[in-house]
């Protein structure tokens, strides 16, 4: 007998279906996969939302982010398979849908979560844009499972993508406990931002609170794609700690200790003439026991205070 289907799973292919029929074919889709596939995901996912109660939405979308990959990817194949189109861009789409679901695990992470991510009801979706934040930006470049050659790592869940960098969560292969986080630089132009980051970083290392930033476990400079190896931060950013109160504001008490936290990691780094210059919550990461590390210094420069004449 069949195991029953589950609400999250029917409201991912009902989504994927309307996507097919909307999707306009007729030529390369090239950077266009947002707009032809994730726009039209989301319009799809916010229709079939709306024909349900509160707590319908809230179990569709927390069932639709836990839906393992495999079982994403046989969905947006079977639905996929039937359109005329290239094996090149049947590829692209099928990539991108099946890694709706762990786009939106993370979405709707928070730090307080306990490590099972769930829609909080004051944070369901009001408005269709509100759905953009479950789709990726591009088709990943990677997948789930993938072991990278002459490292012993294999990839576990998508964190982000941003105009350079995809971010994977990972795991040893042979020390299943260990988590990493892997940062990719996808575009060889843009390779000086990698090296601007290691040299920040190294710049940091003196700092009597070194817990005050993501860590840098080691790089991969010269594999393909180059990559650098983070701790695995087990919370969410700032975006995520602040939702996690359920549209109420947070204890004084614990924005006055993440503020100081970021204060000192900050004024450790400019007494190190280092200017971190994409400082915003999403790059301010909080630990499940509450602890703030500042991340992401790519676009991080070096200063020096000019002598007076």
């Amino acid at each position: 007998m069949a195991a029953p289907v589950s609400l999250g799973e029917t409201f991912f292919r009902d989504a994927v279906k309307a996507v097919i029929e909307m999707i306009p074919f007729g030529g390369k889709l090239g950077a266009v996969v947002f707009e032809h596939v994730g726009m039209p995901f989301c319009r799809a996912a916010w229709d079939w939302l709306q024909q349900r109660i509160p707590a319908e939405q809230q179990q569709a979308i927390n069932e639709m982010a836990q839906l393992p990959v495999d079982q994403a990817r046989s969905i947006a194949k079977a639905a996929v398979e039937a359109l005329s189109i290239s094996a090149e861009e049947k590829a692209q789409v099928i990539s991108y849908l099946s890694a709706i679901p762990m786009t939106a695990r993370y979405a709707i992470s928070h730090p307080n979560d306990g490590g099972s991510p769930t829609t909080l009801l004051s944070h369901l979706p009001k408005r269709q844009d509100d759905l953009l934040k479950f789709v990726p930006m591009s088709p990943p470049c990677f997948q789930p499972d993938f072991e990278l050659p002459n490292h012993d790592y294999r990839l576990d869940t998508l964190l982000g993508q941003g105009g350079f960098a995809e971010v994977w969560k990972a795991s040893h292969i042979l020390r299943s406990d260990t988590q990493v986080v892997l940062k990719f630089c996808l575009d060889p132009a843009l390779i000086v931002s990698l090296e601007t980051e290691i040299r920040v970083l190294d710049k940091l290392k003196g700092h009597e609170h070194p817990e005050d930033y993501v860590q840098l476990i080691d790089t991969a400079y010269r594999a393909d794609p180059p990559f650098l190896i983070y701790e695995y931060v087990d919370g969410g950013d700032l975006v995520q700690w602040l939702a996690s109160f359920d549209g109420q504001a947070p204890p004084v008490r614990d924005v006055v200790r993440i503020l100081k936290m970021i204060a000192r990691g900050l004024a450790f780094a400019h007494s190190q003439g280092v200017v971190h210059r994409d400082l915003k919550p999403s790059n301010i990461l909080v630990t499940r026991d509450g602890r703030v590390k500042i991340a992401d210094f790519g676009m991080g420069r070096f200063w020096r205070r000019l002598k007076r004449v």
